[in-house]
């Protein structure tokens, strides 16, 4: 696990941002992204330092999460989110990326079937 040091520049959650302030046991509580402030109790779960190749993984998830919720059809977002930021992490780590990439394909994919369901000509979902 990385050692975060107040100044370092991070990823959180696909956000680019600055380590504010860590406590004497390691743990990251606030974060600034230039527009506000982030705090939390352990913010270390989700959080990647800032280098190309973390740069390249946020990039592409990002724009998963992009192409996910713009499907915009009453999609659970607040439960996507975390597992795609969870998938994201994962792929940060070093698990087998072609493995998370069909795992999000499979999403994208139940995600155009869901959208274009109707019944006798009425969207199911907006």
């Amino acid at each position: 696990m990385v050692e975060w040091r107040v100044g370092d520049e991070c990823y959180y959650e696909f956000k680019a941002g600055t380590v504010k302030r860590v406590e004497s046991d390691g743990r990251v509580t606030q974060l600034s992204d230039g527009c506000g402030v982030l705090c939390g109790h352990d913010l270390r779960g989700t959080m990647q330092p800032l280098e190309m190749r973390v740069a390249a993984l946020n990039a592409e998830f990002e724009g998963y999460y992009r192409q996910i919720s713009n499907a915009n059809c009453g999609l659970n977002i607040p439960d996507i989110f975390p597992w795609l930021v969870q998938r994201w992490m994962e792929a940060c780590n070093g698990k087998s990326i072609k493995r998370i990439r069909c795992r999000i394909e499979k999403l994208k994919a139940l995600v155009a079937r869901s959208c274009d369901i109707e019944f006798e000509g009425i969207p199911i979902f907006r």
